[in-house]
């Protein structure tokens, strides 16, 4: 609307380690990519200090912070060697001639690229392409690596590769390198730490396994894993014998309960009930069953020998590994 005011990144309070692949982990406008260019320097802040080796950045120009941004769309000279735009900064700068070709060659090495060299980017795969990308960023020797959604031009199987690459030189470098995705998948297999963002507010940092085990409520519950957690009104669910006795509150009103797609069984028992299948995704020794309770949806994932086509199954919970969250979607933390 017009004079609404629009807030990219709000409240925001991190401090990323020395060494640390810090991943900013978000869907597209949640501002992760803003707050990367204000580290960058490409966009400055309303209020507060950014901070780098303990100096003030507020009001450094981009090229005096001595940090390396790696784009979605690598941004390589088409008309350019490779050798030279791995180059280029440096003979900016004019170090001398010698220096470049050394550290040129070395990163080149390094990143197995040394062949490509005299080649042109349009001659080049999208893998190679974010090599030199890479190598550019890499001969700087910069306090701080900044990826911006690096891999989301390359197709699936290259993507894996190009994580391998990532998690290499990431034991190669000693600067912290700052991440930025939307895949979650990326964050939870580069990040040694991930802030999970929406709307310009982190939602919560911490290490992969901590987010994904204790997220701090639905949207971070819901953004992490694959197929996401299934998360109902604990009212739709009333009628499970033995949910009500679970609950933090001993009652199902307001609350919402969430369990992962891994931890729901075939078969009757404790907390069980009755869904109708929608449809089936087999996926070799596993199966993604979709179904619904009433207006419910929910996935089950089951070995695919548990699954004959049937389209209604009775399904139980297993009472160890549900979450609990409050009306305003924050988890209730139980013990």
């Amino acid at each position: 609307m017009k004079g609404q005011e629009i807030v990219a990144a709000r409240n925001i309070n991190l401090e990323v380690k020395d060494g640390e692949l810090f991943v900013l982990l978000g869907p597209s406008g949640c501002g992760k990519t803003t707050l990367l260019r204000i580290i960058a320097g490409l966009v400055e802040p309303d209020e507060g200090e950014v901070l780098i080796d303990g100096k003030v950045m507020n009001g450094v120009y981009p090229s005096d912070r001595n940090v390396a941004m790696v784009f979605q769309n690598y941004a390589l000279y088409p008309h350019m060697s490779v050798y030279d735009n791995i180059a280029l900064n440096m003979k900016v700068r004019r170090i001398p001639r010698e220096e470049v070709d050394r550290r040129v060659r070395e990163v080149a090495d390094t990143l197995r690229i040394t062949e490509l060299l005299n080649h042109r980017p349009k001659e080049l795969s999208g893998g190679q392409a974010q090599r030199v990308a890479l190598a550019r960023a890499m001969v700087r020797n910069p306090r701080v690596y900044l990826m911006d959604e690096p891999l989301s031009n390359l197709d699936a199987k290259l993507r894996v590769e190009m994580r391998a690459e990532l998690k290499r030189l990431h034991r190669m470098v000693d600067a912290p390198i700052i991440y930025v995705t939307h895949d979650q998948v990326e964050a939870m297999t580069l990040g040694d730490r991930i802030a999970v963002m929406d709307k310009g507010v982190i939602q919560q940092i911490g290490s992969p396994i901590e987010l994904y085990e204790n997220p701090r409520n639905t949207f971070v519950a819901s953004f992490l894993g694959t197929p996401p957690m299934n998360i109902v009104s604990a009212e739709e669910l009333v009628g499970v014998d033995g949910l009500k006795g679970l609950s933090p509150s001993g009652s199902l009103s307001g609350l919402s309960v969430g369990f992962r797609p891994g931890d729901v069984a075939i078969g009757d028992g404790p907390l069980s009930f009755d869904v109708e299948v929608e449809y089936a995704e087999l996926l070799g020794d596993e199966v993604l069953i979709h179904a619904k309770r009433g207006s419910t949806r929910l996935v089950i994932r089951a070995a695919s020998h548990t699954y004959a086509g049937q389209t209604s199954l009775r399904v139980r919970l297993d009472p160890a590994k549900l979450y609990w969250f409050n009306t305003e979607g924050e988890a209730i933390r139980q013990g």
